[in-house]
């Protein structure tokens, strides 16, 4: 009886011993984790847009510089060399307009010689007499045996009809018609072009100055470009500010990438789909081996660019269009259309969807989503801690995983991408055939 007693002991030890074991966790397991969400904000963050990503200053500008002040003293000088002095204060302006075009990196500098030719002509007809008179009324008030007499009188005593026949001219016309003999259009006909290159709100024009080595600087603020113009082409000293204005007509492509300008970045698109990034964990006799089907992710990954890279930046572009008064009412394809784009993907420098994705596609590799790790597992209830990770942003961590209805439940910290939330992930147990 003692014998089968102690048999009956010992098998209900055992029995009991079976039911505290150690669970089985070998196998293989499989896990997506998304990282749509988590990545969403740092792909936005990492995206840029050729023209878009700087001030656009392409367009047309017109200047205009009056040279009166320093022409005046020029042609006061020639003439009193020969005749005398005068007090007399020219009047009027001497406009010459500047053309100024700026595209793709190219400027083209134009001075309107005719219209330049025509003012010049205009500002000699308005003063030449009236200086001319005070020419000769200050010879004749510093000649004693004149003194007292009109010029009209010394004209007429001297048998002159008038002071232009003095000079051997017959009327003011032909004095005016034969000193413009010296100059024509062609004298003051100008054009310069080449590259500029821009740095914040800076505009060089290259090879253009008074030496054409570091170029001609023009500084931007609302729609102007401000610089010093050097007059010595026209044989004066002294240097002139001018001012560039941008054409009035909206220039519709530098609405497009002032819009990209301000709005990269801050653009309220929710990003859509999924972005699964598959893992695999074998555990077998207390070693774990934990890698990611690498190729998968970024096959994954270039078609969650692929779906939302479009809407993004139209959602970008439409952002910065809205504050603008110049294109209120007009549709992003209206806007585009103006500005001779013929879709988005040209406005930020692009041929295509295509071409910008493999652009930015170029950045990654396989190797960029790899990761691969082994070690040893222990195993603490329905609890099985991973030893010294460092695949899964664990960095040489213990990794801990909670056994549930045959899976394996865990969390993924991402803080190395500024996300500060963790993320789920679950292996699921493969059936065993």
């Amino acid at each position: 009886m003692k014998k089968f007693s102690a048999i009956a002991l010992t098998a209900t030890m055992i029995l009991s011993l079976v039911g505290c074991s150690k669970k089985n966790f070998d196998g293989d397991y499989n896990a997506d984790i998304d990282l749509s969400k988590i990545m969403a904000s740092t792909i936005q963050s990492s995206l840029t847009f050729g023209e878009g990503s700087s001030q656009s200053f392409d367009g047309a500008y017109t200047a205009e510089v009056d040279i009166a002040d320093y022409i005046c003293d020029a042609i006061q000088s020639s003439i009193e060399d020969t005749l005398g002095s005068s007090d007399y204060e020219w009047t009027g302006t001497l406009v010459v307009p500047m053309q100024l075009e700026l595209s793709d990196g190219e400027f083209t500098l134009s001075i309107d010689g005719q219209t330049t030719s025509d003012n010049f002509k205009t500002f000699i007809s308005d003063n030449i007499e009236p200086y001319m008179v005070s020419v000769f009324e200050n010879e004749i008030s510093s000649e004693p045996s004149l003194s007292g007499m009109t010029l009209d009188e010394v004209l007429e005593a001297a048998g002159y009809s008038s002071i232009w026949e003095t000079m051997g001219y017959e009327s003011k016309e032909e004095f005016i018609e034969d000193y413009l003999n010296y100059f024509d259009a062609s004298n003051f006909d100008e054009e310069t072009s080449g590259e500029y290159e821009t740095d914040g709100d800076t505009v060089t024009l290259k090879g253009v100055g008074a030496d054409g080595s570091d170029g001609w600087s023009l500084t931007s603020e609302d729609d102007t470009l401000t610089g010093t113009l050097d007059l010595s082409e026209f044989d004066i000293d002294e240097d002139t500010e001018i001012s560039f204005v941008r054409d009035d007509s909206v220039n519709m492509a530098s609405v497009i990438q002032d819009a990209i300008a301000s709005s990269q970045g801050s653009s309220d698109y929710e990003w859509t789909g999924t972005l699964i990034m598959p893992y695999q964990l074998e555990l077998s006799e207390g070693e774990y081996s934990i890698t990611v089907d690498a190729k998968t992710t970024l096959d994954n990954f270039e078609t969650y660019i692929n779906d939302n890279i479009e809407s993004y930046i139209v959602s970008i572009i439409e952002k910065g269009l809205a504050s603008n008064p110049d294109v209120e009412g007009m549709s992003l394809e209206e806007v585009l259309e103006a500005a001779d784009y013929s879709s988005v993907w040209e406005a930020i420098g692009y041929e295509s969807k295509e071409a910008y994705v493999e652009e930015y596609m170029a950045n990654f590799s396989i190797s960029d989503f790899e990761e691969k790790d082994s070690g040893e597992y222990e195993i603490d209830g329905d609890s099985i801690t991973l030893k010294d990770v460092d695949a899964a942003d664990k960095e040489g961590e213990n990794w801990t995983l909670t056994y549930n209805e045959g899976n394996l439940e865990g969390s993924l910290n991402f803080s190395d991408l500024g996300v500060d939330e963790d993320a789920d992930i679950t292996f699921v147990r493969e059936a065993e055939e």
